[in-house]
């Protein structure tokens, strides 16, 4: 499958990663690092709640960002899925940012 270039100017990063903020806050989340790239985002993510559902808080932040893109710029934003990556405690998350 063919990926879109879409992040290609700071504004449509920072509307994406607002968004994303937006649902961290409702789901218990936060975003320590993160980086995009021209056609998909990476993002360190971490629960702040007992209740946060990391599956949740991915389908709220796509939903949110899709929303906000396509009403800008007229256009689909993210293609279906999505791959994660478990860190734990005992890993170098800032080797891993790096």
């Amino acid at each position: 499958m063919r990926r879109s270039v879409v992040f290609t100017t700071a504004e449509r990063c920072d509307l994406v990663i607002s968004d994303f903020l937006r649902a961290g806050e409702r789901d218990g989340f936060e975003i320590p690092a993160y980086c995009f790239m021209p056609d998909h985002v990476h993002t360190v993510v971490g629960g702040t709640r007992h209740d946060s559902d990391l599956i949740r808080w991915i389908t709220m932040a796509k939903q949110f960002s899709a929303v906000t893109f396509r009403r800008i710029t007229g256009s689909p934003l993210w293609q279906e899925g999505w791959f994660d990556r478990v860190i734990r405690n005992s890993d170098d998350i800032e080797g891993i940012v790096r």
